[in-house]
């Protein structure tokens, strides 16, 4: 029988991109200078709101609730938000109501983001139409994460790797900042600068890695392709994680002093459509680098400038529909690809054929064509080249045949073909 080696090719989903790049939002950019790309936007929101209502609504439009059952370390109820997307129902947000600290006003919520919605291009709208349906006033951003990915930088090309070693042996510094460094044998998985309780804290890590081993994520692998990235070569992210400033306008005053997060109200729901400035900003006061010259301050150390954020922005204009994988996924499909090696061992390729076109299927659905050839390219499963169509002929003609010569071999069995 002959037989068809599973092509990796096969693997790779195609791109699932709608809808025109005339977008008008500031919600996703890319930024483009000869032989280089940079994808920014937001991966992280969380607000906290006043709810108008002891109660729900019980028949929104544009979503829909549900209750999970449980609540969380600082609410007593979590509820799940979802809307519909080029009819996909989502998971838009979670919501969560009755704080448990009996200091806290009893109509306070805290609303984060899915990470889906984040990457949408109309994110503030989608806030605003949420806030409006569950009559909630909106109160301040309590964590917003802005990221700029890259596949090369300054000096470094694509080895991004040299960079951040350079980084963990302080051959680079940062002005200002602690530094904590993440290892994984050889390599440097990530660097985070900063205190994730402080104002701003940055990471720099691995994001296709990281992708990989937990979530492939669709919408951000769309967005990167949509960037023309290589999707051979692996994507770096630097987040800015960025917290509410400890003092606010309270009562008409201003507390915030001198901290340099004033620049930009955390009370505004429209700070969203600042995107552009906001992470200009953010880039340029917290991810300033140098190369370090033991016993010199910052101040006289020679500059290093990774990135040039200069030129005209791009924005994303669909939300992916594409579902994200999880650890069950990737056991599902480990559970069937072994079955199929299984029944290819047994000889039975008709029935290993099939195992293996529904694994590639669900490999293609959930994006999960590099993580899968990286895990499996060992068990060197292969495709009948006949369908199942050719092995029922097959039986129908054997079956003939068979018939056939019985009725040519009844003269000589007449113990078995006896009509008395």
């Amino acid at each position: 029988m002959e037989e068809l080696e599973m092509r990796t090719s096969k693997l790779l989903a195609p791109p699932d991109y709608q809808g025109s790049k005339n977008a008008t939002g500031e919600t996703f950019t890319q930024i483009t200078r000869p032989g280089v790309t940079y994808c920014m936007g937001f991966d992280w929101l969380e607000f906290t709101a006043h709810a108008d209502l002891n109660h729900l609504p019980e028949q929104p439009f544009l979503f829909q609730h549900e209750n999970t059952g449980h609540g969380t370390k600082y609410f007593t109820e979590l509820w799940r938000i979802d809307t519909i997307v080029h009819g996909e129902v989502l998971p838009f947000a979670e919501l969560e109501m009755l704080p448990r600290p009996s200091f806290l006003a009893k109509n306070l919520v805290k609303v984060k983001i899915a990470n889906r919605f984040c990457y949408s291009p109309d994110l503030h709208v989608n806030i605003e139409n949420f806030c409006r349906e569950y009559s909630l006033t909106f109160l301040n951003y309590t964590r917003v994460d802005l990221f700029i990915d890259v596949q090369q930088i300054a000096r470094y090309s694509t080895n991004i790797q040299a960079f951040m070693l350079d980084c963990a042996s302080r051959k680079l510094v940062m002005k200002g900042k602690s530094m904590k460094i993440h290892y994984s044998r050889n390599e440097v998985t990530g660097i985070t600068w900063g205190s994730r309780s402080s104002g701003t804290s940055i990471t720099m890590y691995n994001k296709t890695e990281e992708m990989i081993k937990k979530t492939w994520k669709p919408w951000i692998e769309q967005l990167w392709k949509e960037s023309h990235f290589d999707m051979d070569t692996d994507v770096y992210r630097i987040e800015f994680s960025l917290k509410k400033p400890r003092n606010l306008i309270v009562d008409g005053i201003d507390q915030t002093g001198e901290d340099p997060q004033s620049l930009f109200d955390f009370t505004d729901i429209d700070l969203l459509r600042k995107f552009t400035s906001l992470l200009s900003y953010y880039y340029h006061h917290h991810f300033q680098m140098a190369y370090n010259e033991p016993g010199v301050r910052f101040s006289r150390m020679k500059r290093y400038t990774p990135l040039i954020l200069e030129a005209t922005p791009y924005f994303s204009t669909s939300v992916c529909v594409k579902p994200k994988s999880t650890n069950y996924t990737k056991s599902f499909i480990k559970r069937l690809a072994i079955d199929a090696l299984f029944y290819q061992k047994k000889g039975d390729c008709l029935q290993s054929s099939f195992i293996l076109d529904h694994v590639l299927g669900v490999v293609e659905r959930y994006s999960l064509g590099k993580w899968f050839h990286e895990k499996f390219h060992w068990l060197n499963l292969r495709r009948s080249q006949k369908s199942v169509f050719d092995y029922i002929n097959n039986d129908l003609i054997k079956t003939q045949m068979l018939s056939e010569t019985q009725i040519d071999y009844s003269p000589f069995m007449p113990h078995v073909f006896n009509n008395n």
